[in-house]
């Protein structure tokens, strides 16, 4: 076992994925990267700091040993690229490219990571308190939320496969040993077939004794049991269920990890977000009920104050729609900004997260996913400007503005991904951090900005606060939402925020003329 107390802890992440400590390696030499340093080397790879010249950001390279890798191996590091390739979510650590260099020694360009591993978190404090460990745990199911909705089950959750960035986020790496169900594809056993594959402290039961047909989510539910528990005993339970085990567990957390190391498979949690949904009523209780306790008590104050008898029918939201609908074509069509807000409906009807209104501010409250809020403008058109002002009052994620263009519906984000990179989020199948057309904004909590988009059926420009930080071309682009945001169609401008909580002031909007463009 490597010493690693002398390694800095911003290499833990990487070292966490089967690496020693550093020495000297004469580093390779891969077109198109400036390597800075070696960070670690194991029996299978060597992983480099290295500056990606053409994007200008640093990245990891886990460059492979040619002579040290069967075809096992080989297979997997495949495996993993092709299944990760394609996934972009803040809880999965992301891979960018797979390189190979003359030699065809292969390499997969990663993100870095530039924090520590939850197992090297564990091996300095040996305990992780309730708090963060609810807060890794429900990262890391959102991460196998997403993994999950792809058919895919991850196999290996373990405290080396958890990284946490420098802000705290955890993120689920090292798909190597992933079973795609929707395929059936998988990398190969390590020995003989019929062995098992993964680490033997946190696999389900059914992974020691079922083939792959016999193993689903449900593994990946034990093994977070396995975590949860882990990181509040400082150990893996290697007795299960026992009130030794329970003994140290919180009270609230005891009835969720019985769930979770279940025997019987159909005795857990029947999906990922079951348990998700489970940790986060245990995070949040207290806010939830400070937050109910206050607007019972507003609205018990107002109706005191001052009474307006209810009206004896309901609204029909429909009609209110195409009433307000028509209101917005007939503005529109007139070259004129339109004020937005006032004519969102009652009761609000947003497609995801908490949004409120309140004498003109649209509050919406996103903890722990995205928030989306359309916009009744159906026939916007390729050609409009839109402004708003917006304060983000909590947390340090993005925020977001939905986009109808002329090469299809576009997000616009400002100080995303925790790497304050602002920009559209997909242009061409690629992620705002790899299409590298972006600029870095940083959003001061409590400050209020004022954002113009400018779009055109062949650019858009961005302004915050007057300054004009960004045009993007985009004649030949393809842009495109997130596959989970099917619910944008028709076209529709929208709001929202990721992880936070954001207000919208002054949302406005006017179609322009072609013909009075510049």
């Amino acid at each position: 076992m490597p010493d690693d107390s002398q390694i800095p802890p911003r290499h833990q992440a990487l070292l966490a994925q089967g690496l020693k400590k550093s020495s000297a390696t004469p580093p390779p030499v891969i077109q198109g990267y400036e390597i800075e340093r070696l960070l670690g080397q194991g029996g299978m790879s060597n992983v480099y700091l290295a500056r990606e010249t053409a994007l200008n950001r640093m990245v990891a390279l886990k460059v492979y040993n040619i002579g040290g890798i069967d075809d096992v191996s080989h297979t997997r590091f495949q495996q993993e690229a092709l299944l990760t390739a394609s996934i972009q979510h803040p809880n999965i650590v992301s891979i960018y490219r797979l390189l190979t260099d003359d030699n065809e020694t292969p390499c997969l360009v990663l993100e870095y990571i530039s924090g520590e591993s939850v197992r090297s978190k564990l091996t300095a404090q040996k305990q992780i308190d309730l708090a963060m460990t609810l807060q890794i745990a429900i990262d890391v199911c959102w991460g196998l939320a997403e993994l999950h909705s792809r058919s895919i089950v991850h196999r290996d959750i373990k405290p080396e496969n958890i990284l946490l960035t420098e802000e705290g986020i955890a993120k689920v790496a090292d798909l190597g040993i992933a079973l795609n169900k929707r395929t059936d594809e998988s990398a190969p056993s390590l020995t003989m077939t019929g062995t098992f594959v993964g680490t033997i402290a946190y696999l389900a039961p059914e992974q020691t004794t079922e083939s792959r047909e016999g193993i689903d989510a449900r593994s990946d539910i034990w093994a977070v049991g396995v975590l949860i528990t882990e990181m509040l005993i400082g150990s893996p339970p290697q007795a299960m269920l026992t009130s030794d085990l329970l003994r140290d567990i919180p009270p609230t957390l005891k009835p969720i990890i019985r769930k979770c190391l279940r025997h019987n498979p159909d005795d857990r949690y029947a999906s990922i977000e079951q348990l998700l949904a489970a940790l986060i009523h245990i995070q949040k209780p207290k806010k939830l009920r400070i937050l109910f306790y206050t607007a019972f008590g507003i609205l018990t104050i107002s109706a005191l104050v001052f009474f307006t008898p209810l009206p004896l029918y309901e609204p029909n939201p429909l009609a209110q729609h195409d009433l307000t609908q028509k209101k917005i074509e007939t503005k529109l069509s007139q070259d004129e900004w339109v004020d937005l807000i006032p004519l969102l409906p009652t009761p609000l009807n947003p497609i995801r997260g908490v949004w409120s209104l309140n004498d003109g501010t649209l509050t919406c409250q996103s903890e722990s996913q995205e928030a989306c809020m359309a916009l009744l403008t159906e026939t916007i058109g390729e050609n409009y400007d839109l402004t708003l002002n917006f304060i983000r009052l909590t947390n340090q994620d993005s925020i977001i503005v939905y986009l109808p263009t002329s090469i299809g519906m576009l997000d616009f984000r400002i100080d995303g991904w925790r790497q304050h990179l602002s920009g559209i989020q997909d242009l061409d199948h690629q992620d705002m951090r790899m299409h590298g057309e972006t600029f870095p904004f940083t959003i001061i909590n409590r400050k209020l900005y004022k954002l113009r988009i400018e779009v055109r059926s062949k650019s858009i420009e961005v302004k915050i606060n007057g300054e004009s930080y960004y045009t993007w071309n985009l004649e030949g682009k393809h842009g495109s939402l997130h596959y989970s945001l099917t619910a944008f169609t028709g076209q529709r401008v929208g709001l929202g925020a990721w992880q936070s909580t954001t207000q919208f002031m002054d949302v406005r909007i006017r179609k322009r003329n072609p013909v009075q463009l510049p």
